[in-house]
């Protein structure tokens, strides 16, 4: 009697925020309980932009972070174990979105009240913690500060705050 072939099977990591990848994080590893995988093929589909299918490990994992798109992507991989059985299945990645960070604006004062080093907004982001700050457009008012590492904006100067 002939056994029949188990099918290798492909497992998939739980997603995570686009931004919180780097080069060479698996993504989905695939096994076979009766022989070594000795091929995996992209049968249709396509990988998600910034990974591969690695030649050695059949693993799928991230070969450019700054490529990685938030979304879900499905593909059918064919692999091969060593007994000659062949498997193909869809594998679906799903990599989620980067939540934004925000600012929290403290209840506005009397400008006479203000002293420098007040706080008057905070950011956070859910997905982790601020790295780096910086202006985007515009101009911060007259005594105030934007802590390029924290985020923070506060007074600098409170002599030179203005009303309004």
């Amino acid at each position: 009697m002939i056994d029949p072939d188990a099918e290798a099977a492909y497992t998939v990591n739980a997603s995570q925020n686009v931004d919180s990848y780097s080069d060479s994080d698996v993504l989905a590893t695939v096994a076979d309980t009766d022989g070594a995988i000795t091929s995996a093929v992209l049968a249709s589909g396509s990988l998600p932009a910034g990974t591969t299918l690695n030649a050695m490990t059949r693993a799928i994992t991230v070969s450019d972070a700054s490529l990685l798109v938030a979304g879900s992507t499905s593909f059918d991989v064919t692999t091969t174990d060593a007994t000659g059985g062949t498997t193909t299945q869809t594998v679906t990645i799903v990599i989620d979105p980067d939540a934004e960070a925000t600012y929290t604006v403290n209840a506005a004062q009397n400008v006479d009240s203000y002293s420098d080093s007040d706080v008057l907004a905070t950011v956070a982001d859910t997905d982790g913690a601020i790295t780096s700050a910086v202006l985007a457009s515009g101009s911060l008012p007259a005594g105030t500060t934007l802590n390029a590492t924290t985020g923070a904006i506060t007074v600098s100067d409170a002599g030179l705050l203005v009303a309004g």
